[in-house]
């Protein structure tokens, strides 16, 4: 090996060590500001979904400082009045489901479904499965009973939660203002001849984080309405409760719709085994209105993601910051979807041109 080689070799892998130094300290640092990263990024998701009204305003003549500042007070007032509306509700129906899990385990008649399944499925495998599943409740349903009766705990985290909710509306209203600012300091870091392409991949991303944002967050909405009025016709108790829980657990895709049934399911068991296939039925119908008709509508191709994408995307986002990873999962997907298309059809269109040349 001549001295060269030896040399280019060596440069080589000193240029790796660095890389991989500096993609474990990158890591390292992102993990010891998570906190203030998972603010800021709840922060940005927030600000596209209620832009679109602060751009009306601006348009209207109005500063952009005072259409920030309506925009954000009706943001404002529509958190007051959601939660003016849901707390009491929800309240009651916690304390409700507190002292009535006791009953409501003893009511389930756990062992006649069991027989009724085992007629459907046959197999004591399968049954024995599942006793053993039913076997837990009881601990399951202890622990709600734990939570309630620690509420010190729960207040202590409700303060620290406020806290951060103080932050993320600080953020959300200055980002709301000076987000125009703010993304054409982006665009100058690049070279000139760059700083078109730059604006129109910025643009891109906008249109499609904004829209699946609002298409998401209406689409959770209507999924959770449907959920409370279809439990509150057929008279299930902690209807409120379980149709809040479709809303929230439907921003998880494929998954969540089925971890919000289950409880559904358990409480609709305690009234009989036909309600609870009823309530099943139900959620399912729900789920298709969902997925044939209101995401069509409300997402279209917003993110354009493969589900296999979708849920490798909540996977990793879950992983490294838990319930804040998987709800900025899919837009930073969508983020980088766009980069990478964009950079290979750019790489696509000059190959062509350099083989036309």
């Amino acid at each position: 090996m001549d001295e060269q080689t030896y040399k280019s070799y060596w440069h080589l892998a000193i240029k790796i060590i660095v890389l991989i130094v500096s993609i474990i300290g990158f890591l390292w640092f992102v993990k010891e500001i998570s906190w203030v990263i998972s603010l800021l990024l709840v922060s940005i998701l927030i600000v596209y979904a209620i832009s679109p009204l602060t751009d009306l305003l601006e348009k209207q003549k109005l500063s952009r400082t005072s259409a920030a500042a309506i925009t954000f007070l009706i943001f404002i007032l529509m958190i007051i009045g959601f939660l003016f509306l849901t707390i009491p509700r929800m309240y009651s129906e916690i304390k409700e489901l507190a002292n009535h899990a006791p009953v409501l385990y003893q009511t389930l008649n756990l062992e006649t479904y069991l027989n009724q399944l085992n007629k459907v499925i046959e197999g004591p495998e399968f049954t024995e499965y599942l006793s053993g599943a039913f076997d837990s409740l009881p601990r399951a349903l202890d622990g709600i009973q734990d939570l309630f009766q620690h509420f010190t705990q729960f207040s202590i985290g409700l303060i620290s939660g406020f806290f951060e909710f103080l932050i993320i509306m600080f953020l959300v209203f200055y980002l709301l203002r000076d987000i125009k600012d703010i993304k054409n300091n982006v665009i100058s870091f690049f070279p000139k001849k760059y700083q078109n392409e730059a604006n129109q991949v910025i643009d891109v991303i906008d249109l499609k984080v904004g829209q699946y944002l609002r298409g998401n967050l209406s689409r959770c909405l209507l999924v959770g309405i449907f959920t409370s009025f279809g439990l509150f016709v057929l008279e299930i108790r902690f209807f409120f409760l379980l149709g809040l829980l479709a809303a929230l657990l439907n921003i998880i895709v494929y998954i969540g719709p089925y971890i919000a049934a289950f409880p559904a399911i358990l409480v609709a068991l305690s009234y009989s085994f036909e309600t609870a296939i009823i309530v099943s039925i139900m959620y399912i119908l729900i789920q298709s209105i969902d997925a044939f008709i209101l995401t069509p509508i409300l997402l279209g191709k917003a993110v354009d993601l493969s589900p296999f994408s979708t849920i490798l995307a909540i996977t990793i986002g879950g992983a490294l910051y838990g319930i804040i990873g998987v709800l900025i999962s899919i837009p930073l997907a969508a983020v980088l979807k766009v980069l990478l298309n964009y950079y290979y059809l750019d790489r696509v269109n000059k190959d062509k041109k350099s083989l036309v040349d």
